[in-house]
């Protein structure tokens, strides 16, 4: 939790892209706090900038969207409690890896299909049996089906 009471300098500048009226925080030897109302030609914006003026974080808002981008580092997210995440719809995208790990049961449930698509596909019950369950037909389909190989 940041000390509320080091935080002492606000000032209004030209920011380093030369837009005027710039309201910047000084967060001491955490950064800046730079806060760029709307104009007509460009959207709300609020940088975090590091104490050498690296941006960290990056909240831009117009009217199409609101965009937060974090762009220098890892990132990471800490919820003490449950995390709820609603929308229409949703999209996860990673340029490498992608992990999902859950300590518990995970449940997977869709009103429609889910869908898994890869190169290659590998299900494993590390204790315990597997089953597929169907209201209709099972269809496993394959150039070679093994059974105990």
């Amino acid at each position: 939790m940041t000390d509320m009471t080091a935080i002492t300098t606000v000032t209004t500048v030209t920011t380093t892209t030369g837009l005027v009226g710039a309201q910047r925080l000084d967060l001491g030897a955490s950064g800046l706090l730079e806060v760029v109302a709307a104009k007509a030609d460009s959207p709300s914006t609020v940088v975090v900038r590091a104490a050498d003026g690296t941006p960290r974080l990056i909240l831009t808002v117009s009217s199409g969207e609101i965009l937060l981008d974090c762009v220098s580092g890892a990132t990471r997210l800490r919820v003490a409690g449950a995390l709820t995440v609603d929308a229409d719809s949703m999209r996860l995208a990673a340029t490498h890896d992608m992990a999902l790990h859950c300590g518990g049961d995970l449940t997977l449930s869709a009103g429609g299909r889910i869908d898994a698509v890869a190169e290659r596909v590998s299900l494993e019950a590390t204790r315990g049996d597997a089953s597929i369950t169907a209201n209709d037909d099972v269809r496993i389909e394959g150039e070679r089906i093994r059974m105990n190989a």
